[in-house]
């Protein structure tokens, strides 16, 4: 049966995505990267910021969004970089407007305990490119190289950067991978999770029939 969220509540939003990108005095036309969940060790925000930094890119943009107890060491870290922005945890109504303001969504936990990764299903339902480490669970199953986004071995830091840089000089390839995104994820649905359980009702009915 498949892991899934209500694919419907993240559709694009492309009111929400202009409004929100000037609130934050983002470029219309900007690569945005958006890390969205806690500010822990386990998720490994710090990863994805010492990528980010290095590809200094000036017209790049990356959000985290979160709270936790890396959260201090983050922002020390961050220094005074205006390209880097923060926002507070964001409850679950917030969350299809945050998702609508990036392009590329990126998960980089070296676990333990990363059994799946509901954000990217939701990240995926909201059309974005999607970079994950090999770390979370959902990986095998819902991303692919180079179709909807990026597997990268976990901790690996320049290997990251190297997908960041990639996409930071092509915004066009993240309109289509998150196309493919938003496609492949219909599979991963609550329409497939009551299919999933009709089948197996239906099939273990007629072994006891039987």
């Amino acid at each position: 049966m498949p892991h899934a969220v209500d694919n419907s509540r993240f559709r694009k939003n492309i009111t929400a995505r202009y409004k929100l990108r000037h609130l934050h005095h983002i470029p219309d036309e900007a690569p945005v990267f958006l890390f969205a969940g806690k500010l822990e060790s386990k998720k490994n925000p710090s990863l994805l910021l010492r990528a980010f930094k290095a590809l200094d890119d000036k017209t790049a943009f990356l959000i985290i969004a979160g709270n936790g107890a890396e959260e201090a060491m983050l922002k020390n870290e961050s220094g005074s970089i205006p390209n880097i922005i923060f926002l507070p945890f964001q409850n679950q109504s917030e969350m299809p407007d945050l998702y609508s303001m990036a392009d590329v969504f990126v998960l980089p936990s070296r676990g333990p305990g990363e059994t799946w990764g509901l954000s990217v299903n939701e990240a995926m339902a909201s059309g974005k490119t999607i970079i994950v480490s090999d770390a979370c669970g959902c990986a095998p199953d819902l991303v692919r190289n180079e179709i909807n986004g990026f597997i990268f071995t976990n901790n690996d830091e320049l290997r990251l950067q190297k997908i960041l840089q990639n996409l930071s000089s092509n915004y066009f390839k993240t309109e289509e991978l998150g196309q493919q995104s938003a496609h492949m994820v219909q599979e991963w649905s609550f329409v497939k999770q009551c299919e999933a359980i009709e089948y197996s009702v239906h099939s273990n009915s007629k072994n006891l029939s039987t």
